[in-house]
Formats: structure tokens, sequence, C-alpha cells
């Protein structure tokens, strides 16, 4: 069982260049749809299978495993990183563990 699979855009757009054979399709647009399909592919070829009702496609950024990922970067998510700060100090071995 996997959840959650981040697929990675380009880290540029490439100034919106569209690709000179497909008229209207922008560079980074089309990068990103071959990562995808090497994801599908390597899902499939693993007899994985992928909700539709439950996938996102095509977003300008996540939040996955306690990070923020978009075309800036990957950054820690603000509210994980609070609720561990708050954190209560241990106090004895027990609480370490």
């Amino acid at each position: 069982f996997v959840d959650n699979v981040g697929i990675c855009g380009p880290k540029t757009r490439y100034n919106d260049e569209e690709v000179p054979v497909l008229p209207g399709v922008r560079r980074f647009i089309l990068q990103h749809i071959c990562n995808v399909e090497i994801a599908l592919f390597d899902i499939e070829q693993a007899n994985g299978r992928i909700s539709g009702e439950k996938s996102e496609w095509g977003s300008s950024g996540i939040s996955i495993v306690g990070y923020v990922c978009d075309e800036n970067g990957r950054f820690r998510q603000e509210s994980k990183v609070r609720k561990i700060e708050c954190w209560p100090e241990c106090k004895t071995v027990k609480e370490v563990r």
C-alpha cells in the first residue's frame, strides 16, 4: 500500500516557452506530463492501482508528508513545525521513548 505519490515538475517554467512542434503547449507542461507518464508506467509495472477519485492532477503545489512543495521549492509545513515546537518537555526516559 502506497499513499501520496508526489510527481515533481521541472525546476523552471522556461519563461513559458512553447514547444515548437506543439503550438499552445508550454515546455514545462510537456516535461511534467512525461514525468507523470514515467510514474504511471512504474505503478502499472508493479500492478499498482490509482484512485481517480482521490487523485489531483496538474496542481501548482501540494502538501505532502509535512512539506509544502511548489514551483519555488520544498518547505516545511508551518502547522507541523508549530505542533512540534509546542510539545511539552520530556521529564522521564519513558517520555523520551
